[in-house]
């Protein structure tokens, strides 16, 4: 069914009283101006005398006109002021009545400017509750994504200690922590965010000779120092230049191995110091079931340093700190290929 549409009229009682009341003035005074207008006929016989009863009957009738006239003018001003009076009433009417709507559209404009407030209000409200639902649902969120972390850790863990760093499900892993640690802040430390960078890379060494592999690990090796290199993770920092330096020995990049040495500043020589400092430590308390060890160090330093830790070896062998791991031609032997020296 169509609704029809309904037009709503406003009575205005004031007007309607005043207009009956100014009709029925001009009814009345038109009434008595009427009366005051009717034919005076006044016949005067055309003899030469009069007596005095005729000459006064002509004066009263004469006077009577002029009564007439004169009623007629008065009723005439009575009438036009009437009219004045009745349209200023009217115009005070009228003032009333703006007066009143004026006052009707004040009411409803301050109930509106309250019901403003109130909705005002409510949004306010409705916006703090949005507010905590969305806080509740980021810190759930964050909780989830640290407990997902932690899971993964334990894989992590599981896969290091079964096929290291061979297997594929590794990298994703280490793949999933990184990205839950860019897309929530503080989840994860600059310093956790590098070792999965620094893990990831290892994973992909077995496959360096991949070009692409390559390009591949030089980047997330270099976001891996980028995170940590205002820090004090200079253990981490050593660790990273040094798989980047094996990945580039490994393609025969020496450029690249210099270009990373030259980068390593003062951490190269703490790394080597650091080093010696335990094969010192080593010479007189090392067992021949550990000389191997002390041959790996001395391995690792010459690969990863070559002839930039030639120097420092010289000095400890020269101070006599491998007196002791020199009586093993094994270790001697060693040593004295890394620093040329001849028996």
């Amino acid at each position: 069914m169509k609704n029809k549409s309904k037009k709503i009229y406003i009575i205005n009682i004031n007007g309607i009283a005043y207009f009956i009341i100014f009709s029925i003035l001009i009814a009345v005074v038109i009434w008595f101006i009427s009366k005051g207008m009717q034919d005076v006929n006044i016949s005067i016989p055309l003899t030469k005398a009069y007596s005095v009863d005729q000459a006064n009957a002509i004066n009263a009738l004469a006077n009577n006109a002029t009564g007439r006239i004169n009623n007629t003018i008065a009723v005439s001003a009575i009438f036009f002021t009437v009219i004045v009076a009745s349209i200023s009433v009217f115009q005070f009417v009228k003032i009333k009545d703006f007066d009143k709507i004026k006052e009707n559209i004040l009411i409803n404009t301050a109930e509106i400017e309250e019901k403003i407030k109130e909705s005002n209000l409510e949004i306010v409200n409705l916006r703090d509750e949005y507010m905590k639902l969305d806080i509740l649902r980021q810190n759930l969120e964050f909780r989830n994504a640290r407990l997902q972390v932690e899971l993964n850790d334990l894989k992590i863990d599981k896969c290091l200690s079964g096929k290291g760093y061979w297997v594929k499900e590794l990298r994703d892993l280490l793949n999933s922590n990184i990205k839950l640690g860019d897309e929530f802040k503080n989840l994860l430390s600059k310093s956790e965010l590098s070792e999965l960078y620094f893990q990831l890379g290892k994973s992909y060494i077995a496959t360096c000779d991949i070009y692409e592999t390559y390009i591949y690990m030089k980047k997330i090796l270099k976001k891996s120092l980028e995170l940590i290199k205002d820090s004090n993770e200079d253990n981490q920092k050593i660790d990273t230049y040094k798989l980047m330096i094996d990945m580039e020995q490994t393609r025969g990049n020496y450029e690249e191995v210099a270009k990373i040495l030259d980068d390593m500043g003062n951490l190269l020589e703490k790394d080597i110091e650091e080093n010696l400092w335990l094969l010192a430590n080593l010479n007189g308390a090392c067992g021949w079931d550990k000389i191997d060890q002390c041959i790996k160090i001395l391995d690792q330093l010459d690969f990863y340093y070559g002839v930039k830790c030639v120097e420092y070896i010289k000095r400890y062998d020269e101070d006599g700190s491998f007196n002791e791991l020199k009586t093993n031609e094994k270790f001697k032997n060693k040593l004295y290929s890394i620093i040329g020296k001849n028996e």
